[in-house]
């Protein structure tokens, strides 16, 4: 999956919802970062004391789509959470 298919299946908005921001680097406890760096993307999370644990490094291609089941599997937990 391309960073476009990404956002072509997941609006701003869950996206904001989920505290998940692609395109940059990021310091806001809780939330998820993916971004490029020299060429490898990279997925992360930021904890409460802005701790940062590298979920996974590698090719666009691989990395979005880790980060795609990351995020339907957050939108389930929340569908759960509401019924």
């Amino acid at each position: 999956m391309t960073k476009n298919e990404f956002f072509d299946n997941w609006s701003e908005d869950i996206l904001k919802s989920l505290q998940v921001i692609v395109g940059k680097k990021s310091n806001i406890p809780y939330s998820i970062n993916c971004y490029e760096e020299k060429g490898i993307w990279i997925i992360s999370e930021i904890g409460e004391r802005q701790d940062v644990s590298i979920i996974m490094e590698g090719e666009e291609s691989t990395v979005f789509t880790k980060l795609n089941k990351i995020v339907r599997g957050e939108v389930k937990l929340r569908e759960r959470r509401n019924q």
